[in-house]
């Protein structure tokens, strides 16, 4: 994931919280840390999980993501984020909600 911003500088980042090596919001951290070192605006991070509690989103927010959605998620979920956190240059065609 951080190597994939590296190269190619993205609007919007989605990442899963949990995966091999390093996790969603380990790489979230690294991220705004290159942001930061390279002087770059903040890219939206939007997360997925299966695991999260309550008490999870202050840690999950903590680490430089913006919004998650817990899996499963309804297609007007990821609307909505995307809707929110895209550029505004991109439109998007709400769908029925499902």
């Amino acid at each position: 994931a951080v190597e994939a911003f590296l190269a190619l500088k993205p609007h919007l980042i989605f990442t899963d919280i949990s995966m091999p090596e390093m996790d969603g919001m380990e790489a979230a951290r690294e991220i705004r840390r290159l942001e930061a070192e390279h002087g770059l605006p903040p890219t939206p991070i939007i997360a997925m999980t299966a695991h999260a509690m309550e008490d999870d989103e202050e840690r999950i927010k903590a680490s430089g993501i913006n919004h998650y959605l817990t899996k499963p998620f309804k297609k007007s979920d990821l609307m909505d984020a995307l809707q929110r956190f895209a550029p505004p240059e991109i439109s998007f065609s709400k769908p029925d909600a499902s």
